[in-house]
């Protein structure tokens, strides 16, 4: 950062730390520093993400978003059905399966209705996903992707690339279906 305030004739100096950015010690100084800092942020969000994961892998906390009829209690750690939102999904179910209506068909209904998704508007493909979601059989599989940093911080963009079957983490849940 102070390299490229540099490019645009921009001096950065420490006052607290009392470094001179015009010598070659001030210089080093504020490098050697700013090599601390960024080793400290990345070791406190090593350890806070070896935290997460195990607390997860624990089934102490969940992370993530759950499916459409689920919900995180935490004073129980355990995941929920959501009694208004399951109704939905069984009907949801029925609208396809008994009477044969298309994803599309599905959605305009729903949308007509009224009926609200938890995070945005149905669409076919919310719908598609929601009936081949193994979660509502009662089987969750979380943690099989890998994630890489994206604009919205570190690990916010899931990539195509699985993580090994030994670092998934399975929980059991009520079958709404």
């Amino acid at each position: 950062l102070s390299y490229d305030l540099e490019q645009y004739g921009v001096l950065s100096a420490s006052i607290k730390e009392n470094i001179d950015p015009t010598t070659k010690t001030g210089k080093m100084i504020a490098g050697m520093l700013a090599l601390f800092a960024e080793w400290e942020h990345e070791t406190i969000r090593e350890q806070m993400y070896e935290n997460k994961i195990g607390k997860w892998k624990d089934k102490r906390c969940f992370i993530g978003t759950l499916p459409f009829g689920y919900e995180w209690n935490k004073s129980k750690n355990e995941i929920e059905i959501i009694p208004e939102q399951a109704e939905i999904v069984k009907r949801i179910f029925k609208m396809y399966l008994d009477q044969r209506m298309s994803f599309r068909d599905i959605v305009i209904r729903l949308t007509r209705e009224g009926v609200k998704n938890k995070r945005r508007n149905w669409s076919s493909p919310s719908i598609s996903y929601l009936l081949k979601n193994p979660a509502y059989y009662g089987n969750l599989t979380v943690n099989q992707f890998e994630y890489e940093d994206g604009p919205r911080g570190a690990g916010t963009v899931k990539t195509k690339k699985q993580k090994s079957v030994s670092e998934h983490i399975s929980y059991e849940l009520p079958p709404i279906i």
